[in-house]
C-alpha cells in the first residue's frame, strides 16, 4: 500500500497570493459592518490540472472580538475544474446596538482531500484569511508630525487603516506617489520626503492633507 503524505499549507495572506493550488483575490477585508458596506466577492482560481473541491467556511480568530456570528459565507462548497475561476461571497452584517470597535474572524477555503491511490503524496491545502470589521464611525484620524526632512504618521482611528500616501512638491505642486500604507491602531511609521511639501493621504475614499 502506498503511503500517503498530508501536508497542511496554512497562509495568512496579507497581499495578493499565487501559490502552485490556488489563486485568490483580494486578500483582506477591512469594512464597517453595521451598515450594507460588509459585503465582498473573492476570486479564487485553480491553477492545477485536476479538479478539486473546496470548503468555504469562517472561524473565531482565537479570544479576539467575533464577527463570525453576523457573517455568511456563500457557497459553502466550490468545485473548481483545472483552470477554472469563480467566486466565494461574504456577507457580514451585525446589529446596530453593539460596542463600537473592530471585531475579527478568518475565512477558511480548505481542500476537500480526495483518495487517490495513484499518487504517493497528497497536498490538502487550507487557506486562512484572516479578516476584521468595525461598528460604529471610526472614521479615519492621522497625526502627522513633520521633522526636517521625514514625516512621522500615527494611525489614531481605533481601527486598522489601508491608504496611499501622496506627496506634493512645494516647487512645482507636483503630486507624486509615495507608497501604499497598512496601520494598525496607535501604529506610527515614518517617511522621508523633501522639506516643506505636504502630504495627501487617501483613506476609504476620503483625501487628507497635511
Amino acid at each position: 500500500m502506498k503511503r500517503q503524505i498530508q501536508v497542511l499549507l496554512l497562509l495568512l495572506l496579507i497581499n495578493s497570493i499565487s501559490f502552485g493550488y490556488l489563486n485568490i483575490y483580494p486578500t483582506f477585508f477591512d469594512k464597517r459592518i453595521d451598515t450594507n458596506d460588509g459585503y465582498v466577492e473573492y476570486n479564487i482560481f485553480n491553477k492545477t490540472s485536476e479538479e478539486i473541491l473546496y470548503r468555504c467556511y469562517l472561524e473565531n480568530d482565537g479570544n479576539k472580538p467575533s464577527l463570525v456570528q453576523w457573517g455568511e459565507v456563500y457557497p459553502k462548497s466550490i468545485r473548481l475544474k483545472p483552470k477554472e475561476s469563480k467566486k466565494i461571497k461574504l456577507n457580514i452584517i451585525a446589529p446596530k446596538n453593539k460596542e463600537s470597535k473592530e471585531y475579527f474572524g478568518v475565512l477558511i477555503i480548505k481542500e476537500i482531500l480526495k483518495n487517490n491511490v495513484n499518487s504517493k503524496i497528497n497536498l490538502m491545502t487550507e487557506l486562512k484569511l484572516k479578516i476584521r470589521g468595525y461598528i460604529g464611525e471610526l472614521k479615519p484620524k492621522l497625526k502627522v508630525s513633520e521633522k526636517e526632512s521625514e514625516f512621522e504618521i500615527i494611525n489614531l482611528s481605533k481601527r486598522r487603516i489601508r491608504g496611499e500616501v501622496f506627496f506634493k512638491d512645494k516647487k512645482n505642486n507636483e503630486l507624486n506617489f509615495v507608497r501604499k500604507i497598512v496601520l494598525e491602531d496607535q501604529e506610527k511609521i515614518n517617511l522621508n520626503c523633501e522639506k516643506g511639501g505636504k502630504l495627501q493621504i487617501l483613506i476609504d475614499g476620503e483625501n487628507m492633507e497635511f
